[in-house]
């Protein structure tokens, strides 16, 4: 129950409200994980610097910064232009998509429900973007789920109605 770290602003307690709809316009993942498999946990989330929405990976322990992106979900895919303010959020899940005795990979995914383009992104534990696809808003669904379905060993991300393999093609 004690406090380990913290990040960002403490003294924030709600997001600033989206016109005209009062909801908040931006809410972010935030995970734990042993991605780098050092043995020791890492924080996978979402947080603003400055201007710019990053993906970032702190270390469990501390919370430092072990690596950080732009997060691949911009405004320009939280709120398309020709589309109201919304208030979905990126969601993220872990999977071996090169096998389950290889580092495993970062899937994050933006979009529920028919306002917005949804979109499923692959990351390596790096943050390299292995694979990225726009799905039709319908079909994203809420949360991924990760299994290996056609038993090669490798995962594939069930996202809503789709099923995408582990390069990023989609199955069904």
């Amino acid at each position: 129950g004690n406090l380990l770290w913290e990040v960002g602003d403490p003294s924030l307690d709600a997001h600033e409200p989206a016109e005209p709809t009062g909801e908040p316009p931006c809410r972010g993942i935030a995970f734990v994980f042993d991605i780098d498999e050092d043995d020791r946990s890492e924080v996978i989330a979402e947080l603003w610097n400055g201007d710019r929405l990053e993906l970032v990976v702190l270390d469990g322990e501390t919370g430092a910064v072990e690596r950080r992106i732009d997060s691949p979900f911009d405004m320009s895919v939280r709120h398309p232009e020709g589309y109201r303010p919304w208030r979905g959020h990126a969601v993220g899940a872990i999977a071996h998509l090169d096998g389950h005795d290889e580092a495993p990979s970062i899937i994050v995914k933006y979009g529920s429900s028919n306002r917005i383009p949804g979109y499923v992104v692959a990351l390596s534990a790096t943050l390299e973007t292995r694979w990225r696809l726009q799905l039709d808003p319908n079909g994203v669904g809420h949360i991924p789920t990760i299994a290996d379905i056609d038993g090669d060993d490798r995962d594939e991300v069930v996202a809503g109605e789709a099923v995408i393999d582990h390069d990023g093609h989609l199955l069904w």
